[in-house]
């Protein structure tokens, strides 16, 4: 079949087959339809060769489709890619979250290798533990990633400082559990006390006995177990230590451990209970919340008694005098040993208070940030400095403290200090830090100091 093309001058028609015609017309657009799906792929594999080739992934260590408890840990993998490899230690800016602990248990990074569409990366996997301390929705904001990559044949190294992608996640409290200020929640909890010297039902009044107790939990670092509170009882002296952390990882496996250490002192006679202690915690394993409890302990503390004995008297009248003087001397000794030894306990006692006041004084613990020697030691002591200047301002950060004393050194010294812990480069300067601190130090305390008063009678 043909069609007759008419030209506008009237003259003779041309005809053309109409297939011919068609396929004219439907070229252009086929080329059209090629080129934009052409353009698709070229932009999904740029687009996949671009996202699987970032610098710096971010990811949670298991699928978050369980529910995350109140006091469990949450693995966080960062892994950092380098087309060549690393050239220097890598840092991380941790930010500080409320209600959670967040930090990196192991220095140590696993490094390999890894083929993404034909090109081989170093990779560094770094792992984080995540403590939500709370019930809620929590958000771990981007963080920075310092890291140095080597050039490729000769060329120079290059430092990288890339940012991670926020994170969120939501924690439940666990039912049963919502009273609790702190909860622990793990697989496996034991917690054991020892006494020294092993108590039995009956003391005396001076006796000094020492409690230890141990916690130690998997996946749980030391630092967030709770801290247990011991009730004072009239009669019975009660010190207490600052408890001990000893975290261990063993082939990436951690098991914290806290010990708390207490002396009973005996100061007066009677019958005492010490109460039964009950912990508290959320079994990871059975889902369900269980408790350990450590035993009530009843004894007796009875006075101290002296006794005397007297050599009898002789039968000789001579000698009855003699033996009477002696008899006399030694009750007088006796009796002034005892005297000495009880203003002794006394006289003990208050220096022992005075240098317990003295060693928990803000200054003490400043003295300990000066005298530290390793930025981990340093950063430590500072954190403790903190807590102890400030009381009442019990989630006070380091970078907070900083910003607030309005001292761009203070807040650079501190910032090279984490870096410093983390890497172990030696841009630390303690004597700059320290110098630092001391200027704010005395700062603050001019500010709070009370204004001097005026005189009553001022001269002209």
């Amino acid at each position: 079949m043909k069609r007759a093309i008419h030209n506008s001058s009237g003259g003779a028609s041309s005809t053309l087959p109409v297939s011919s015609f068609k396929a004219s017309r439907s070229l252009p657009l086929q080329l059209s339809i090629l080129s934009l799906i052409f353009l698709l792929i070229t932009q999904g594999v740029a687009s996949a060769q671009s996202s699987a080739t970032e610098p710096v992934q971010i990811s949670f260590a298991s699928d978050r489709g369980e529910p995350v408890w109140v006091g469990q840990r949450i693995t966080i993998i960062v892994e950092i890619l380098a087309p060549t490899f690393f050239s220097s230690p890598t840092t991380f800016s941790l930010p500080n979250i409320s209600g959670a602990v967040f930090y990196k248990p192991e220095e140590r990074a696993l490094v390999s290798s890894k083929n993404i569409e034909g090109q081989t990366y170093s990779v560094q996997r770094h792992e984080f533990s995540f403590y939500p301390q709370r019930a809620g929705v929590f958000e771990i904001p981007a963080f920075k990633v310092r890291f140095g990559v080597a050039g490729k044949l000769g060329t120079p190294a290059s430092e990288h400082s890339e940012l991670t992608k926020p994170l969120s996640l939501s924690a439940k409290m666990p039912p049963g559990a919502e009273r609790l200020s702190v909860l622990i929640s793990t697989t496996d909890l034991k917690v054991s006390e020892s006494w020294n010297p092993q108590i039995s039902g009956t003391a005396t009044v001076g006796d000094a006995y020492k409690r230890t107790i141990t916690f130690r939990a998997a996946d749980m670092p030391g630092m967030v177990f709770p801290a247990i509170s011991f009730p004072k009882i009239e009669g019975i002296k009660l010190y207490q230590a600052r408890a001990t952390v000893n975290d261990k990882i063993n082939r990436g496996s951690l098991t914290g451990e806290r010990i708390d250490t207490l002396t009973y002192l005996c100061e007066k006679p009677g019958r005492y209970v010490l109460p039964a202690i009950v912990i508290p915690w959320w079994n990871l394993n059975r889902q369900e919340m269980d408790k350990i409890v450590l035993p009530a302990v009843e004894f007796e503390v009875k006075a101290k008694v002296s006794s005397i004995t007297f050599a009898e008297e002789t039968q000789n009248p001579r000698a009855a005098f003699p033996w009477r003087v002696i008899a006399g001397l030694v009750a007088f000794i006796i009796s002034l040993t005892v005297v000495f030894f009880v203003f002794k306990k006394t006289i003990v006692h208050k220096i022992k208070t005075w240098q317990k006041k003295k060693r928990e004084s803000e200054a003490a613990y400043f003295k300990r940030v000066a005298a530290a020697t390793t930025p981990a030691q340093t950063l430590n002591a500072l954190t403790a400095w903190l807590a102890r200047a400030y009381p009442n301002r019990p989630t006070l950060s380091l970078q907070t403290y900083a910003s607030e004393q309005n001292d761009p050194e203070l807040s650079e010294q501190i910032e090279i200090l984490q870096t410093a812990v983390v890497s172990q480069t030696s841009q630390w300067d303690s004597p700059t830090l320290i110098a630092a601190l001391r200027k704010t130090r005395r700062s603050q305390a001019a500010k709070d100091r009370p204004p001097a008063l005026q005189r009553l009678n001022p001269r002209d």
